[in-house]
């Protein structure tokens, strides 16, 4: 019985440490301190999705052919931090020439991945690529 209690505690111990991407529509109504981004970078984001990856991951974000989801409950709990996110897009897309769309753009295309996995949109920009390796 002990051992049970035990796990339970890690378990609510681990998911309440998890990055903002698991708070559901809900809970991300509340501002968050660690993070921000505006809809004006969401927007910005959705056009460069649509021109830059859409192709790959789907129109729909999960939808994709040639790539993995990149919303719903699978992507939130393997992307639990932005920084590693960021990194991995700047590294790794779009696969014929990795890091071409500049920071701008991957701060851009951060904040849509992030307003469409349910986190809500503030008033003010996600910080810069230097400034996200603060909050993660």
């Amino acid at each position: 019985m002990g051992s049970r209690l035990y796990s339970t505690v890690v378990v609510l111990t681990i998911g309440a440490g998890v990055f903002h991407f698991t708070q559901s529509p809900i809970d991300a109504q509340a501002p968050s301190p660690a993070l921000g981004f505006t809809a004006a970078q969401a927007e910005r984001g959705a056009d460069a999705y649509a021109e830059h990856c859409a192709s790959c991951h789907g129109p729909n974000l999960d939808d994709g052919a040639f790539a993995p989801a990149i919303s719903g409950v699978d992507f939130r709990q393997r992307w639990t931090s932005p920084l590693p996110l960021f990194t991995a897009m700047n590294e790794k897309m779009p696969p014929a020439s990795p890091g071409s769309l500049g920071e701008k753009t991957y701060v851009d295309l951060l904040a849509f991945i992030l307003s469409e996995n349910g986190i809500r949109p503030g008033e003010r920009d996600l910080p810069d690529p230097d400034a996200l390796g603060a909050i993660a």
